[in-house]
């Protein structure tokens, strides 16, 4: 009738770069240190109210601190930029009540209440109903939604340059209010499945960058477009999944497309089980060219990013009870991309790790 999961979860981030002086660059070397702090504390309750009711509530608090350090040197002499330690903290209360009536009608109603030590309160609200028309039928859902997002201790507090401002202390939490319908249906015993969607969005206070303001807050923007997504399970343990999305991102203050905002983007994965104990997972991502801006000059000028396409895949494998072992990959292509103009992505990743359940 009534379960409680308790979380809470540490993350500390420690992250340097070191830039040499090489025969390219005989003048110019720089390194910087990154320090991060995250913690975090979740109640989580379930109520089980009645086989067609389910409440779920609960409070979390996070608390976040970082700090960073800059050196350079070049032909324009020394530089350097320290960050000192800032913290902020959140306290986020929440309440979710799923309903469902004789298989066929679905809803979930939810609302949340959010406290940023330098943003201020936030109050969001989500309602999504759906509804099955016939046995084996279509079905229609729709989803109508509120959200807030606080600025990052970097956006508020980083300090300025040569070149101009970049931290702003006085910026304004981005703001969202969204919707979506579409339309689902599953064929031969759901082994195959269908979905059309529509959604919108529209954002207040979106943080940008301009380079002679630092951060700042974008009057008004949207995006909207459409999506479609299929499943196919062949087997009980096979399973592929693919979904296309097109959609226009503007900032209708400024009249221009939003910052790397694809309009096109491409996902597809299949994933299954292994022998008995092994799962697998193979993944592929494309995304369509998208808007930037180059900073390197004193006044901004507008690039465009290339299409990139990453392939990922991941193996994991029982060993004994309760133990697993899984190796992942990223970028099995050696994709040379950039996610954000003049930063470059790693290249092809492998990493190891393990799992243990007692």
């Amino acid at each position: 009738r009534w379960e409680q999961r308790w979380t809470a979860a540490a993350v500390a981030s420690d992250r340097r770069h070191e830039n040499p002086a090489d025969a390219g660059h005989p003048y110019d070397s720089e390194s910087g240190r990154y320090r991060g702090r995250l913690l975090k504390l979740d109640w989580q309750n379930v109520l089980f109210l009645h086989p067609a009711d389910t409440l779920t509530f609960g409070a979390e608090v996070e608390r976040e601190a970082a700090e960073t350090s800059y050196e350079s040197m070049g032909l324009w002499g020394p530089y350097q930029s320290d960050f000192p330690r800032k913290s902020a903290s959140t306290i986020g209360l929440y309440v979710l009540d799923q309903l469902s009536w004789k298989g066929r009608l679905f809803a979930s109603a939810g609302v949340r209440w959010d406290s940023h030590t330098v943003s201020g309160s936030a109050l969001t609200v989500r309602l999504a109903p759906s509804v099955v028309l016939s046995e084996g039928g279509p079905r229609l859902k729709a989803s109508f939604g509120t959200g807030f997002k606080s600025p990052s201790l970097y956006q508020l507090h980083a300090p300025p340059t040569a070149w101009g401002p970049i931290g702003n202390a006085g910026l304004e939490p981005e703001r969202s209010l969204g919707w979506d319908v579409g339309v689902s249906q599953a064929f031969g015993a759901d082994r195959l499945e269908f979905e059309a969607l529509y959604f919108s969005n529209a954002f207040s206070n979106l943080i940008s960058f301009e380079s002679a303001r630092g951060y700042v807050n974008i009057g008004r923007a949207r995006s909207r477009g459409v999506e479609l997504a299929a499943v196919a399970r062949p087997t009980r343990d096979f399973t592929f999944r693919a979904a296309y999305a097109r959609q226009s991102a503007r900032d209708l203050s400024g009249g221009t497309d939003l910052l790397r905002r694809p309009k096109d983007k491409l996902t597809a994965a299949a994933e299954g089980r292994l022998f008995k104990t092994g799962s697998f997972r193979l993944s592929v991502e494309h995304v369509g060219p998208r808007l930037d801006m180059d900073y390197a000059s004193w006044i901004a000028v507008p690039v465009a990013l290339p299409r990139m396409t990453l392939v990922g895949a991941m193996l994991a494998f029982g060993i004994g009870p309760g133990f697993e072992v899984h190796i992942s990959a990223e970028n099995l292509l050696d994709e040379r991309y950039q996610a954000v103009f003049g930063y470059g992505a790693p290249g092809r990743s492998l990493s190891l790790g393990f799992r243990l359940s007692i």
